[in-house]
């Protein structure tokens, strides 16, 4: 899997979030120079490790690298993606690398835009398993990137033990396949709001509870311009029915969250999970799936802690 977001114009806001990837570049980031060129773009190479090698990584953008560069007016928000490897490509990776010591994992994000978000935007997790897929391409990746005579190796025709991998038809894809996973994995709740990491389409249910609270939550912008400390404004209108807005306001890069609690502190909603910027911010509320009563919104960053009451009336 890899997410190629081509040039990206000034200003352009990104999030990602709440994914979760298995085996995501399943060949790994290798040398070969077959699979060089679609990473050159990101404008990185790895010239402490062989010169003239592009970082290869998973998500990446194109570089603008003229005098009038809109790279640093970009505003990536990404937080809470998960990957993990199974065994069988671990396994092989370190069975090439007697033929190409530098074959690795990659790293998620170029340096680029890690240098905008925080650290955990994604996190290496055990690994699992979706309940029906095809097989996992390990014999694929040994053949293309062992050398002859049994694999293609780099710069050769191909060898004479082609590895194929597990092809399927339309159909299988269209009815078959299956990628939701065990509902006892930590994966299972650990999105924004308790969801499933991923794609809610292979759990209906939780689909269907995610839809009637509204979808993901939408956190605007209101300025840049870096506030003078953490603030959180009275929720309005107040009461409300069923939406209301919540402002914020923090003055330095934070990892922020955003909770609803009701009256016995028990969490019901959780609007706002990631690492933001310095900057105000608004976010709507729909509270049509509550009773009405008195809740509690909370602000929650490394350096401080508001809280505040609203109240709901249907």
């Amino acid at each position: 899997s890899v997410m190629a977001m081509g040039l990206l114009g000034k200003e352009t806001k990104v999030q990602i979030k709440n994914n979760l990837f298995l085996d995501p570049m399943t060949f790994g980031a290798d040398t070969a120079l077959q699979r060089q060129y679609d990473f050159l773009e990101t404008g990185e190479t790895y010239s402490d490790v062989i010169v003239n090698r592009a970082n290869q990584v998973m998500i990446y953008h194109q570089r603008d690298t003229s005098a009038t560069s809109v790279d640093n007016t970009l505003q990536f928000t990404i937080s809470n993606n998960w990957y993990a490897y199974t065994k069988a490509i671990t396994d092989t990776w370190a069975l090439l690398n007697q033929f190409n010591p530098t074959l690795h994992a990659p790293s998620p994000l170029t340096r680029f835009i890690q240098s905008k978000v925080s650290a955990d935007a994604f996190t290496k997790v055990d690994p699992f398993s979706f309940k029906n897929v095809p097989h996992t391409m390990e014999g694929m990746v040994y053949w293309n990137l062992s050398p002859l005579p049994t694999g293609a190796g780099e710069n050769s025709s191909g060898g004479t033990d082609f590895k194929d991998f597990d092809r399927r038809l339309t159909t299988y894809f269209r009815d078959t396949l299956d990628c939701s996973y065990s509902t006892a994995l930590p994966e299972y709740s650990a999105a924004t709001g308790g969801y499933p990491l991923g794609d809610l389409n292979w759990f209906p249910t939780k689909k269907a509870a995610w839809e009637a609270a509204g979808g993901w939550t939408d956190v605007k912008t209101i300025s840049n311009a870096v506030p003078a400390q953490f603030s959180l404004e009275q929720n309005y209108p107040n009461p409300f029915n069923p939406t209301t807005k919540i402002i914020y306001s923090i003055p330095k890069e934070s990892k922020v969250r955003l909770e609803i609690f009701d009256i016995l502190g028990r969490q019901v909603e959780t609007l706002v999970n990631n690492s933001q910027q310095a900057g105000s911010y608004s976010v709507d509320f729909n509270a049509s799936k509550l009773t009405s009563g008195v809740y509690i919104y909370k602000l929650t960053t490394q350096d401080y802690v508001l809280s505040k009451k609203m109240l709901f009336m249907k």
